[in-house]
């Protein structure tokens, strides 16, 4: 096996790392981010932070690169294949997580939750309850039913809310899930959730177009990458009535989000935290450090 090598960063937000590490009984070496290197490693564990071509440079004898977390848009995979470099990620450690996170944030936006609390120290009688639906029988868009798609829409179905979905990879997996084209989606949902990476293809999928396309005054959820909406064509539809709200864990310009989405009253913004438990962190380290020890690597 070739030298492991570990970016010392990880190691503050994956307290349970160094444990597994040692329990995994290969041989590794803490890298400093901003070390130019060269880093004699052929195996490296990355967290979430961004690693292109010259920081993939630095480690000449790389082969393979584990991404502990999900989202591989911050690694230059043409690159890495140039090279040779294999680029794996970690899935499964908070499926259940962000599934209960998008239904929160589905839950508080669609019932006003924000403004109902500050209501709640106000005067009563002054209450506007005006906009609020009911979710059941309404339709919930799922872009992506994958593994988190899929749970996000069992919580939903739970609430008598009928699924449509787009997804090129995924045939209908019943009769009560129907697969759409985008633009179907669109004109019909009533809340749009978001499971989808981020690509080429993907980046900016909500466009003004594809707002443009909407019938419904939806609700939009989006716990997957920002990069997915064009904040400005959101605001836009905000500030036109064509959405009625958004529930937002990521933002394009994270960890700094626009300040016309945190103050916007139809807006709920969280700091991509929707895969975080304590069981999901230390799910994430050990399915890194497995993947990064196997005997394939």
């Amino acid at each position: 096996m070739g030298r492991l090598g570990v970016l010392a960063d990880l190691f503050a937000s994956l307290p349970s790392l160094a444990g597994e590490l040692e329990r995994s009984g290969r041989s590794w070496a803490a890298v400093e981010a901003d070390d130019p290197g060269p880093h004699p490693v052929e195996t490296m564990i990355i967290g979430g932070q961004r690693f292109g071509a010259d920081r993939l440079d630095r480690c000449p004898a790389l082969r393979l690169l584990v991404r502990a977390g999900i989202g591989l848009d911050l690694i230059d995979l043409d690159h890495a294949a140039r090279r040779g470099i294999r680029v794996i990620n970690t899935p499964g450690y908070g499926t259940e997580e962000v599934a209960d996170h998008a239904l929160m944030l589905l839950l508080a936006t669609v019932r006003r939750l924000p403004y109902f609390i500050g209501q709640g120290g106000a005067d009563w009688r002054s209450t506007d309850y005006s906009g609020v639906r009911r979710l059941r029988g309404s339709t919930l868009g799922v872009i992506g039913l994958g593994a988190i798609g899929s749970a996000v829409a069992n919580r939903a179905e739970a609430f008598g809310m009928r699924i449509v979905y787009t997804d090129p990879y995924v045939e209908s997996p019943s009769s009560q899930r129907i697969r759409l084209d985008l633009p179907e989606l669109l004109a019909i949902s009533d809340v749009i959730t978001l499971h989808a990476p981020l690509t080429t293809e993907t980046r900016c999928l909500l466009d003004a177009a594809a707002f443009g396309r909407l019938e419904r005054r939806p609700v939009i959820i989006n716990t997957a990458r920002g990069g997915l909406i064009d904040t400005a064509a959101l605001l836009a539809a905000l500030a036109d009535g064509r959405i009625a709200g958004a529930g937002l864990d990521v933002t394009d310009t994270e960890p700094e989000p626009p300040r016309a989405l945190l103050e916007h009253p139809a807006v709920i913004v969280t700091p991509h935290v929707a895969w975080y438990s304590e069981a999901s962190r230390h799910d994430m380290a050990r399915l890194a450090v497995a993947a990064a020890t196997a005997k394939e690597s």
